[in-house]
């Protein structure tokens, strides 16, 4: 995460390599690059988003003037599915990266 005061018109990028994804249908693991705008309740102001597939990736963002220097960046992975037991088979499936 960073201030983005001194990064408005500049070029963000987010570099990652991905191992394996044995994630089922119905869920997803995605690397974002957002812009949250601090005055406004850190409301996401923009971002971008790519699927974590195995081998190297990354994203870029070009950073957005609010106005107000308000700008917040903040990098990184997230996965979005159904909550379930520990127990269920879906609990060992996972995605694996380099850092």
């Amino acid at each position: 995460q960073e201030d983005g005061g001194g990064v408005i018109g500049e070029t963000i990028t987010f570099d990652w390599s991905t191992v394996a994804n044995s994630l089922p249908v119905g869920y997803e693991a995605q690397a974002f690059i957002k812009v949250l705008d601090v005055f406004a309740s850190w409301a996401t102001t923009q971002i971008v988003t790519a699927p974590l597939t195995p081998g190297p990736d990354s994203l870029s963002l070009v950073v957005a003037d609010a106005g107000d220097g308000s700008e917040f960046i903040q990098a990184g992975f997230y996965v979005k599915g159904v909550a379930v037991s520990a127990t269920d088979p879906v609990a060992a499936t996972s995605v694996t990266r380099l850092p």
